[in-house]
């Protein structure tokens, strides 16, 4: 299977996904210039792209889409969780116009196998059920812990692609925990003398003293790995014995073997932003799985697909799926002021709102219609 990368950062997806016997990295394409440099650095033979995108189809310059699992990993500053209430119209604009193309060009242009993985929050959600209800029997998707594919740190995702993919990823069986002790040894890397726990960098304070998140080495995944502060080695009270370094990183994201840029803070980017590796394998198996199990192709058509014309009619789509998602803002911003000035508190509503997100589908969804709550 060949695989094209997009929105590939530093290939962190990519350098697991090569691990796999059958799998051939062919196309990375990133606007982050470091990012397209360390690429190229893991994957010498594939071709590598500096460029920004949505972009049409034919400058990608692939042959065919036979074949081949394309891989979407869209910015998701705009979704994140931690950037709640701070994210400006633009940046939440410019991540559904990224995330909606994403899934809009693999559909349709004709990609039997894709996946586009995001984080697990609520606008993720709300954009992948509405473009699931526009392409019904084309996208699905569905939430992915890498804990429970082996992975040695938190990491939920949101995984969209094909149908068949997305149902062998809900029945991929649970792996046992892998701890941060196992992993560290697996990759022949030291912990530090006097490090018996990993925790965050920062903690919250409670009755006057700094309280943080620790996790044992020898029993626990570690937490989240984040693209803008490393974890910390400490010990069982929370001292700290030093940060983890990138490649440390690495090992907690399942790419031990990944090689990284010099400098530490485009380092810790790279892997705090890619893809986690036990997931990435995951999500490939699942591709190979699926194209082996269905029929052969036919044979292509004499006259090549209009692309010019599809491209067109993704960009039409993607602008219906901003306009939605900019209306269904606005609409909870007005049900939270609302909510304010009769007293009732912002923090209840959110949970409503929550609640509402984990519990409705909307299937029979239209394209351009509002969102139902």
């Amino acid at each position: 299977m060949r695989l094209v990368s997009l929105f590939c950062g530093g290939g962190c997806f990519s350098s697991a996904a090569a691990e796999l016997e059958g799998v051939e990295v062919v196309l990375g394409v990133d606007s982050w210039g470091v990012g397209v440099q360390t690429f190229r650095e893991n994957h010498p033979t594939a071709r590598i792209e500096a460029r920004t995108l949505p972009c049409a189809f034919t400058e990608l310059a692939l042959p065919s889409v036979r074949n081949v699992h394309l891989q979407l990993s869209p910015p998701c500053v705009a979704f994140s969780s931690s950037r709640r209430g701070r994210e400006s119209e633009d940046e939440v604009a410019l991540g559904v116009r990224l995330l909606a193309w994403s899934v809009e060009f693999a559909v349709r242009h004709g990609f039997g196998s894709f996946s586009v993985e995001n984080v697990a929050t609520e606008g993720v959600y709300h954009v992948f059920e509405r473009v699931r209800a526009a392409h019904a029997g084309k996208f699905d998707f569905c939430e992915v812990e890498a804990g429970k594919l082996g992975g040695c740190s938190d990491r939920t995702r949101l995984v969209g692609g094909s149908p068949p993919l997305v149902d062998r990823l809900k029945a991929a069986p649970n792996r046992p925990i892998c701890t941060i002790r196992q992993a560290f040894d697996a990759a022949g890397a030291p912990i530090p003398t006097g490090a018996t726990h990993v925790r965050n960098c920062s903690g919250r304070v409670k009755s006057g003293e700094t309280v943080f998140s620790l996790r044992d080495a020898a029993t626990e995944r570690a937490l989240t790995v984040v693209a803008s502060r490393a974890l910390v080695f400490c010990d069982a009270s929370g001292a700290t014995v030093r940060q983890l370094s990138p490649r440390e990183s690495a090992v907690l994201m399942g790419v031990p073997r990944i090689k990284l840029p010099p400098k530490a803070k485009d380092a810790l980017r790279v892997v705090g932003n890619g893809v986690e590796g036990n997931t990435a394998k995951a999500v490939l198996t699942a591709a190979m799985e699926a194209l082996g199990a269905d029929p052969p192709e036919p044979p292509e058509p004499p006259a090549p697909p209009d692309r010019a014309a599809i491209d067109a009619a993704i960009t039409e789509s993607v602008d219906g799926h901003v306009r939605w998602f900019a209306e269904r803002k606005r609409a909870r911003e007005t049900v939270l002021q609302r909510a304010a000035r009769e007293g009732v508190a912002r923090g209840k509503v959110l949970k409503i709102f929550n609640a509402l997100a984990s519990s409705c589908t909307t299937p029979g969804l239209p394209p351009n219609s509002p969102s139902k709550d």
